[in-house]
Order: structure tokens, then sequence, then C-alpha cells
């Protein structure tokens, strides 16, 4: 069957039409013989929109992504590079081959503070999975928005080091977009993961309409929210707020060897969402 003579098609267009003619006959003020013909055309309508309304129940919204597309050269980033980029700032953890890893917590957050990249070697910490995602969109990137997590101990808030994570993108990176980053722009720390998700679902979707508005004037489809950094369900909540053809997601993904062990560098794959109807 052609999806023009589907039930879910179909029936409301019959409908349509039968409402149409019983409003042309009540307009020509039918004489009383021709009750009976009105009569019978408003008991089929009603039918009819009461079958359309049965079909729209068993109607069934599926999703599925589209095909993926991978940044791998220079030239990708160029043609596939985004003008705004939304991300988490995971709480800074640095590698164990790092000279950093030695530091004291004190340590840290006096670095942190004082915008001191070089001691923390953000490269050589789990951070350097972010870098190489505002990275990515260097050619294009005029807004990127920082979300941070923030806790009551600074220690365990990642808010402390984004500023100097944007330190270090300006000054090593060459970055040169605004930064919206902050307490508006951070998820207060909670004991329920379902709290959390929908934070960061309302907190995303409230940052692309901000993006939209005359002041910055991006659209949806210019802006990419990349979902690899952050704990437990921001991600969730960060692709809920990307359920809409407008709105792709990014996750910096690699390769693998035969024992299923990351090897190689990093890949940005972009992501698109599309919403199916099925019977």
């Amino acid at each position: 069957m052609s999806r023009s003579l589907r039930p879910t098609v179909l029936i409301p267009a019959i409908a349509g039409f039968l409402l149409g003619i019983t409003a042309d006959i009540l307009a020509d003020y039918l004489a009383a013989s021709g009750r009976p013909v009105l009569i019978g055309l408003v008991v089929a309508t009603a039918l009819l929109l009461f079958l359309a309304l049965i079909y729209r129940e068993r109607r069934r919204t599926t999703g599925r992504f589209g095909s993926p597309v991978v940044i791998r050269t220079l030239v990708d980033r160029y043609n596939q590079s985004r003008h705004g980029l939304i991300a988490v700032v995971s709480l800074y953890n640095p590698d164990r081959q790092s000279p950093a890893f030695a530091l004291t917590s004190t340590e840290r957050l006096t670095a942190a503070r004082e915008l001191d990249y070089q001691t923390l070697r953000l490269e050589e910490s789990n951070l350097m999975v972010l870098i190489t995602a505002v990275e990515t969109h260097a050619p294009r990137l005029t807004h990127c928005w920082l979300i941070a997590t923030q806790a009551d101990d600074p220690a365990t808030s990642s808010l402390t080091y984004v500023p100097v994570l944007e330190e270090y993108l300006r000054k090593v990176k060459g970055l040169n977009c605004a930064f919206h980053s902050g307490e508006q722009y951070t998820l207060v720390i909670e004991k329920d993961d379902a709290l959390i998700a929908e934070r960061a679902r309302s907190l995303v979707d409230r940052i692309f309409q901000e993006a939209t508005q005359p002041s910055i004037g991006l659209a949806e489809n210019e802006m990419i929210a990349d979902i690899t950094g952050g704990f437990r369900s921001i991600p969730l909540g960060m692709v809920m707020a990307c359920l809409d053809k407008q709105r792709m997601v990014q996750f910096m993904g690699t390769h693998y060897d035969e024992h299923a062990r990351p090897t190689g560098g990093l890949i940005p794959i972009l992501f698109e969402y599309r919403a199916e109807i099925a019977e």
C-alpha cells in the first residue's frame, strides 16, 4: 500500500472532505427534506474522525541516527565544523604518567586559580578529550558553551577548572571564540541521577534557545553538542535535549584492536537524529 493510501492518511482526508461538504450544506440552509442527508453526513464525519483518532493512537514514533559524519582530516574540519559547540567539562584528573599526577589537591587548586595550565598538563589528563573536541571546530567556532559540575568542595567541582581550560584553549590552541561558562551553565551534583539527567536536558535546551536569540544569532543546525564528557546521566540528558533533526550530537570515538582495547587517536563523529512514524 502506498503512503497516500495508508489508513492514518486516508481516513483523516475523507473525514476532512466530508466535513467540508457538511459545512457547505449547512451554509445553504437545506430544506427539511434534506435533513436526513445532513444527518448522515454528520454521522459519517464523526465516525471517521473517531477512527482517525484511534489510528493516531496506534502510530508509534521511533528514532534512529542518520549516517554518521566522521571528521578525519583538516578538510573535514573546515567542511563539517560548527559555529557553536556545547560540551561538558569533566572533573580534572591527570594521567598516571603525567608529572601532574603527583600534585596534591591543594596544588591542583592553586594552579587552577592561577590559570597555570603548564603545571596541570591539561593535555596529559582526561580533559584531553574535551580539548580535542573543541579544537575540531576551531575553523568556524564562534561560541562555545562549557557545562560544568559543582559540589560543596571546589576540589570535586569541575567548575574550578573551567577558567584555566579556557585560558589554555585561547593561549595554546589559538581559539578566539566567545566562551559561555560560569554558574549559570553549571549542574549541581545531586544524589539522584534522574534529577541530573533532567537538569542537563533542560540546560542544553536553554542553551540552544539562547544561541538562536538575535544577540548571538546562530541557527540550531549550526551548533553541535558533544556528549563525550560528563559523568553518569549528563550525556543522557544532552541526548534527550537533541532529539530534533536540527540538533546534532558529537561523540569522540576511536579505533579498537582485536582485544577490544582503544588504539589510535580520537575521532570526532557527528550524529543526526531522525524520527520515524511506524504503524
